[in-house]
């Protein structure tokens, strides 16, 4: 029976992780999407898609309620109670929308969640696409000696850079110490 495997399935994937498992640091590198997906008569697992839109939306962009890519049928659609559990689960789910083909539920990590904004999905992306453009920005001045010339114009080129995302509405606000 159809709904009774769907259901076993389920219940496999709700307990692969346990609390312990899912506080580990690496799991927040870790996103697993549920949902087959496919055309006429080719299976394609949910990750594909999935990766496609990661990559070529803008770490600025939630990925919630986005078309996947290329999705046009799915295989195996899961039932409400199955998404809100896989969800709760860190589980990515692949659901249908009515104005948008198929789009990603809630797109996140297998990590436990902390209950503050900074660690849902797109802050965490919007966060690491910052430390990496600052790091790189700062690696350069790695075993330089400082001067007051030379630490005036990163610091203004940090403020042109973040004041970038003030306007934008993306951060309220920064300061730079």
């Amino acid at each position: 029976e159809p709904k009774a495997e769907q259901e076993a399935f389920i219940e496999k994937l709700r307990t692969l992780f346990n609390e312990e498992d899912r506080n580990w640091s690496h799991m927040q590198y870790v996103q697993i999407v549920v949902g087959e997906t496919g055309q006429e008569d080719t299976d394609i697992f949910g990750s594909v898609p999935y990766a496609a839109l990661y990559a070529l939306s803008d770490f600025r962009d939630s990925l919630a309620n986005q078309t996947l890519p290329g999705v046009n049928l799915l295989r195996k659609p899961l039932s409400k109670s199955s998404v809100a559990t896989l969800q709760a689960n860190g589980y990515i789910c692949i659901v249908p929308s009515v104005r948008k083909n198929y789009v990603v539920a809630y797109p996140q990590n297998l990590a436990d969640k902390a209950e503050t904004p900074l660690h849902t999905f797109s802050n965490q992306r919007l966060l690491y696409e910052i430390g990496k453009t600052v790091g790189n920005r700062l690696d350069g001045y790695v075993g330089k000696p400082t001067t007051v010339f030379a630490t005036s114009i990163l610091v203004k080129e940090l403020e042109i850079y973040f004041q970038n995302f003030v306007s934008k509405g993306i951060l309220s606000g920064f300061e730079l110490s």
